[in-house]
């Protein structure tokens, strides 16, 4: 068969401009320090971010998280780190309200409405994946998790954080049929 007769019979392809867009990273917050300096969490989860956008696996980054105990606020932190790191300041969202997971997701949500149109890759610790998960089904998003890699997390302290999310999870079923 000849090289033209090949391509006919191979099947049609989209143009690249009709591919299925990339997905958007919604990193969600964690603490900030005192000096606003980042958390080891914190840090994780933008590297992680960082490392996807890198490879072109997302097309926008969409940094979580309000002020905590210590100013500023934990996506203005991840922004700068971002914007350092090389990242151009358009390929970075920044939702600057939320406290906790649930509004981590429902305030990008309501600030960044063309989040309902695509997939999304919630950027959190693997512990914590999911729980955003099951929120982000909630309000009814595509969305999958990118877990940072947790092996620089020492094993008491990951044990803790995994209790922890267990607790949290309960909660957060109670806050879900409470307001469904």
């Amino acid at each position: 068969m000849s090289r033209a007769e090949q391509s006919e019979d191979a099947p049609e392809q989209a143009p690249l401009s009709e591919a299925a867009p990339l997905p958007v990273a919604l990193i969600l917050g964690a603490a900030v320090w005192p000096g606003g300096m980042p958390s080891p969490a914190l840090e994780r989860r933008v590297r992680h971010a960082l490392s996807l956008w890198q490879a072109g696996v997302v097309s926008r980054l969409i940094c979580c998280g309000g002020v905590g105990n210590h100013p500023p606020a934990e996506s203005q932190v991840m922004r700068a780190m971002l914007i350092e790191a090389g990242v151009p300041g358009e390929a970075i969202g920044v939702e600057i309200r939320s406290k906790d997971t649930i509004s981590n997701i429902g305030n990008a949500l309501a600030q960044y409405p063309e989040l309902w149109k695509g997939q999304v890759l919630i950027v959190t610790d693997g512990f914590h994946a999911y729980r955003a998960r099951r929120i982000a089904a909630w309000f009814g998003l595509d969305a999958e998790s990118a877990s940072a890699p947790d092996d620089d997390i020492p094993r008491g302290l990951l044990m803790r954080a995994r209790l922890r999310e267990a607790g949290a999870m309960v909660k957060t079923t109670v806050w879900m049929a409470l307001h469904h």
